[in-house]
């Protein structure tokens, strides 16, 4: 049914299929909820959009449709478990200037009591650029599952060669623009909260740019390694728009992502560069 029925069930509710319409996207949960059987939901998606999370959270602007199926299950004074299979197209985000290149995400997750395991693959343009695969174990048996999740044992691979856009433009950072090529291969341990990152990052024929400035840098090489949850810049060089060179080196840390954005501290020298056009 198209309405949403409720009837009582073991001290709780048990709700009926309920389709949910969003533009051209279908969504239809069922389950109990509230009673001495635990909680057991099931939500069945195909081709819902992505910005109907703009009507509860602000500044995602996220495009993109979700399909896919998501089981979560919780027995009266035990832990919750749950599976999730999904899969986005066209995922991209909007920011005040740009928009991310889109891609498509292929999504398999297992929550077990003590662990969560995830596997990710990114593909655009129908040809596979990235792969993440990860395991939070030691899951506390306390707590809310945010936080046991949060404090869980992290491990984590991430391996990424595509164009730099379709990553950077997803963080929303509107100052700058970063363009080309891009290869990324990581290992993380510690915890979602405080990241240890080990591994390395390349681009060659990069672009900078900063609608703000004017700033425009071309034909940038970067070379990069990552040392617990800081990236540090080892090298860059590129050529402004008049023939200068500009060259530098710097630290970007990602570590608290959950309260505020990256920490960057960048130092350039220029030769003869025009940096800035405003």
């Amino acid at each position: 049914p198209r309405r949403a029925i409720l009837t009582k069930d073991r001290g709780g509710w048990a709700l009926a299929p309920t389709q949910i319409t969003y533009g051209d996207g279908i969504a239809i949960a069922q389950g109990r909820f509230c009673g001495s059987g635990g909680t057991d939901l099931k939500l069945q998606l195909a081709d819902m959009s992505l910005s109907v999370l703009d009507i509860a959270l602000t500044d995602m602007s996220l495009a993109g449709k979700i399909s896919g199926i998501v089981d979560y299950h919780a027995k009266p004074g035990g832990l919750p478990t749950g599976q999730g299979r999904v899969e986005i197209k066209g995922l991209s985000r909007s920011g005040l200037v740009l928009t991310s290149r889109p891609i498509d995400l292929y999504l398999v997750a297992d929550l077990s009591e003590t662990a969560l395991q995830a596997r990710a693959a990114i593909r655009e343009d129908s040809v596979r650029r990235g792969r993440i695969q990860a395991r939070i174990s030691g899951m506390s048996r306390s707590g809310g599952l945010l936080d046991r999740i949060y404090g869980g044992s992290l491990f984590a691979q991430v391996r990424y060669g595509g164009p730099a856009d379709a990553l950077w433009r997803m963080a929303a950072i509107d100052a700058f623009d970063l363009t080309g090529p891009l290869n990324v291969a990581a290992d993380v341990t510690g915890t979602l909260t405080a990241p240890n990152v080990r591994g390395t990052l390349a681009g060659d024929d990069l672009r900078f740019r900063s609608s703000l400035t004017g700033t425009d840098i071309q034909k940038i090489r970067a070379r990069g390694t990552f040392a617990g949850s800081t990236l540090r810049l080892t090298s860059f060089a590129g050529s402004a728009r008049n023939g200068g060179r500009v060259s530098g080196s710097g630290t970007i840390d990602i570590g608290g992502l959950t309260e505020h954005g990256p920490v960057m501290d960048i130092r350039l020298a220029a030769v003869n560069a025009q940096v800035m056009n405003r």
